[in-house]
């Protein structure tokens, strides 16, 4: 299934279940879509993933997605957030949105943990005589 198809998605959306997926392989495509300049198309790639439902059997499904090379782009073994129909585990697509906002609160949580570490009011230093850190 197209990863963007916006019906698979809605139909997902209402009756279906998401879960965290793990790439496994990102192989590009002939295909390519335009939205405004056509010097920067989307990509056209397919994606095999293994979603691991919570209290679920992991399973593996192939799903056809579109990335933005000039934004993100799908890499083998990175965790995407995925849409699937429990009853048929071939409906499944990538959930867009929810990968886009786990992945600011990871790059978020990134920046606020070096953020600590570069802030000089929280810092501790080494002494080499003693040993000991001093703050």
């Amino acid at each position: 299934m197209l990863g963007n198809n916006k019906r698979l998605e809605k139909k997902l959306r209402e009756r279906g279940k998401s879960a965290p997926a793990k790439i496994l392989a990102v192989k590009p495509t002939l295909w390519t879509v335009t939205h405004g300049d056509p010097r920067n198309p989307d990509v056209v790639v397919k994606l095999t993933l293994r979603l691991r439902p919570p209290g679920e059997v992991p399973f593996d499904a192939e799903v056809i997605a579109r990335e933005a090379p000039r934004h993100w782009a799908y890499v083998t073994g990175d965790t995407v957030i995925a849409l699937y129909d429990p009853a048929d585990h071939s409906s499944v697509c990538v959930d867009d949105e929810a990968t886009e906002a786990a992945r600011a609160a990871k790059r978020d949580k990134a920046a606020a943990k070096d953020q600590g570490r570069n802030d000089p009011g929280t810092t501790q230093q080494h002494s080499p005589a003693t040993g000991a850190e001093r703050g």
